[in-house]
């Protein structure tokens, strides 16, 4: 019994984890779309936004966020193979 409690808390955890960063990037990408949305045609048209291409822009930049994210051994840190 304790092996199966030990393998499934820390997947259900993960699991949960990774709900919630899921339910925050919905929640970010909506509040990126709405605050683009709200700005009137003649401030987008300033900043090169077309009404239209909002949600792919704001999709772009989220992804861009997301894969600079990741960490990356030797690139910015010390990864396992250089000496401490």
């Amino acid at each position: 019994m304790t092996e199966f409690r030990g393998a499934v808390v820390p997947r259900a955890i993960e699991g949960l984890r990774r709900w919630r960063r899921q339910d925050k990037a919905v929640a970010d990408r909506r509040k990126a779309i709405a605050e683009l949305d709200a700005l009137d045609d003649r401030t987008l048209q300033d900043i090169g936004v077309d009404r239209r291409s909002i949600p792919a822009l704001v999709d772009a930049q989220l992804q861009a966020e997301a894969k600079a994210a990741i960490p990356r051994p030797g690139i910015g840190a010390q990864s396992c193979c250089q000496p401490c």
